[in-house]
């Protein structure tokens, strides 16, 4: 479970929401909770493995991923964090191992691609079914 601003959310329904975007490589999405240095509250990471990874694409795509997020789930993203699928940590029966990606994240190795993501982060939702949603999460 990942609590964001005091509302629970299950990591395995925000993975699903994901993977309902064409152009994502199912059983390749990890949502877990992050906290960088001098955060007072967990935010939300979504790690995911793109079938296509030209950048005008992987944009197009996390903006597509965002917003069915949004809507399905109710919670904007903090980080939208593309990955190749070999990145992804699995245990022998191929279960995700949130909390190893979550020690990655906070020890800086996503910095790169949290920075690409992170300007991305800072636009609006897009209109979806005639209603703007504004970026709410600080």
């Amino acid at each position: 479970m990942i609590i964001i601003c005091g509302n629970n959310y299950y990591s395995h329904d925000i993975e699903a929401a994901v993977e309902e975007v064409k152009g994502i490589e199912v059983s390749y999405t990890a949502a877990c909770a992050v906290r960088k240095p001098g955060d007072n509250t967990d935010r939300l990471a979504i790690f995911f493995s793109a079938t296509d990874t030209k950048d005008n694409s992987l944009n197009a795509l996390i903006q597509k991923i965002r917003n069915n997020v949004v809507e399905k789930i109710g919670v904007n993203p903090d980080y939208l964090i593309p990955v190749p699928k070999e990145m992804i940590p699995k245990t022998a029966i191929g279960k995700i191992q949130r909390q190893e990606l979550r020690k990655r994240f906070e020890a800086g190795e996503f910095n790169e691609e949290s920075g690409v993501v992170g300007a991305i982060r800072e636009s609006p939702v897009q209109e979806s079914g005639g209603k703007k949603e504004e970026d709410s999460i600080i």
